[in-house]
């Protein structure tokens, strides 16, 4: 069997043009253009910082790193390192982030922080190496090898007091842009808000759908009592539910059915079974089937309408007691916050007077 004809193949293949289709949508693709000239912008001034606004390096003959001029002002500047220590047992390579400013003593303010910082790190062995490191190379203390006419230059030591050679250059991860790695991130952030969205829309419509049944079963039952058939009860519910500003989903249902049943050549209870199965609502689907099945076999439906609607009026109203309940263990958490604040401002002057 070919990769293509695999249903591997054919569910990453329906996943990508559900994917597309999410982000060509009007108003995810204006999110994602935005999204993207704005990362393209951190880009440009990571790339910047990185390639123009580098410091002015201090090379030997050979072309290799051994010095740096200092920043003017009280500027500081970040400057990630690697140096490779070269001994008798091998070379070994240690990243360190020099901060080059235009004081002469350039660790003693920061020492104290990348302790705290690193001290919470898991491999405490490697770190108590770096920071040995850190202590050898002396650049905590005051520096040799800098310039001392005019002190613009901060060279890098160039061996260890055990007479290691030391090599540096930069570390070439630290100029790889951040941004660059939020691009892919941006689709997917977009996609994965966009569904839970649509997860919340289909909920809520579930739940309004679930939640106006009841009225719609009792008013036509009412209409059936009053010897209203099928097609005049449904003019009655569109006439009726046009004239409301507002209407929720199984009243828009319902407008939708008549409107479009003179164009699909239906019956509007037709209509409306189509729309209740597509709704995915089993208490809708089954009281509008019993509506179109009194209407095609012609039997009387009131009875099975009114168990119905009884039963539905039941359902509801244990809705309504669960919503109230979780409302209530909602507020419980703010209402003890609240009840704690009082408590100590009551108590506040009796035990500032003992």
């Amino acid at each position: 069997m070919k990769f293509k004809e695999s249903e591997f193949y054919i569910f990453l293949n329906n996943k990508f043009k559900n994917y597309i289709d999410i982000i060509s949508e009007k108003n995810n693709k204006k999110i994602l253009i935005i999204s993207l000239i704005f990362v393209s912008i951190l880009l440009i001034f990571e790339l910047i910082n990185t390639f123009i606004l580098q410091p002015r390096w201090i090379t030997d003959k050979d072309g290799m790193k051994i010095g740096v001029e200092r920043p003017v002002g009280k500027k500081e500047q970040s400057l990630p390192m690697i140096v490779d220590v070269k001994n008798k047992n091998g070379t070994k390579s240690y990243p360190i982030d020099i901060r080059v400013s235009s004081s002469k003593n350039l660790r003693d303010k920061d020492s104290k922080k990348n302790k705290k910082a690193n001290g919470e790190q898991s491999d405490k062995k490697n770190f108590e190496r770096e920071e040995n490191l850190r202590v050898d190379l002396g650049i905590r203390r005051e520096l040799k090898n800098e310039d001392q006419k005019r002190k613009k230059i901060y060279l890098f030591p160039q061996r260890l007091q055990e007479g290691d050679k030391l090599n540096w250059h930069i570390d070439r991860n630290s100029m790889i842009p951040k941004a660059i790695f939020l691009i892919p991130i941006i689709p997917v952030g977009i996609v994965a808000y966009s569904e839970s969205e649509r997860k919340k829309k289909d909920i809520n419509r579930v739940n309004s759908i679930r939640w106006s049944i009841p009225n719609f079963t009792h008013q036509v039952v009412l209409y059936m009592n009053s010897g209203l058939i099928i097609p005049d009860i449904m003019t009655k519910l569109f006439n009726r539910y046009s004239e409301s500003e507002k209407n929720n989903y199984l009243e828009q249902m319902v407008i939708s059915a008549c409107k479009n049943s003179e164009f699909m050549h239906m019956e509007s209870i037709a209509v409306l079974q189509k729309y209740a199965e597509e709704s995915s609502v089993s208490e809708f689907m089954r009281i509008v089937a019993i509506i179109s099945d009194g209407q095609i076999k012609g039997v009387d439906i009131r009875n099975k309408l009114e168990n119905e609607s009884k039963i539905l009026w039941h359902d509801r109203k244990k809705t309504a007691e669960e919503r109230g309940h979780i409302a209530e263990s909602k507020l419980a958490v703010p209402l003890s916050i609240l009840l704690l604040v009082l408590m100590l401002i009551t108590a506040a002057p009796a035990m500032m007077e003992l």
